[in-house]
């Protein structure tokens, strides 16, 4: 069982059988990568797109982190340097938002 409370996909042998167990079908019939093997950092959100708010200290580090690292680059960088310092921050910061999300990948929410 998984978070969707949906039997994960039966065990084969060797390479097939460990893909196939790091999907699960969800409630809605699609097929999504399994949480196993990753830790949560975030909580997927009720309503809407993206990550909720942090559950694990990783989540708040990555969170405080960021936005210190905005902070100062706002403060001591200027002009282009500037702009590429803020897309590579957001840039990192949601990737690892993306991996770390219960649930797998993010998806439009409706409400649970």
């Amino acid at each position: 069982m998984n978070v969707w409370n949906v039997p994960i996909v039966p065990a084969a042998t060797g390479v097939e059988g460990a893909l196939l167990q790091m999907y699960v079908r969800s409630e809605h019939g699609a097929v999504v990568m399994a949480d196993a093997g990753r830790q949560v950092w975030f909580r997927a959100k009720s309503f809407g797109y993206g990550a909720g708010m942090p559950v694990a200290w990783q989540g708040w580090a990555l969170l405080v982190g960021s936005v210190g690292a905005l902070v100062a680059v706002r403060h001591w960088l200027h002009g282009a340097v500037e702009a590429g310092a803020f897309v590579g921050i957001l840039a990192v910061m949601v990737v690892l938002a993306a991996r770390h999300t219960e649930g797998g990948a993010w998806r439009w929410r409706w409400g649970s």
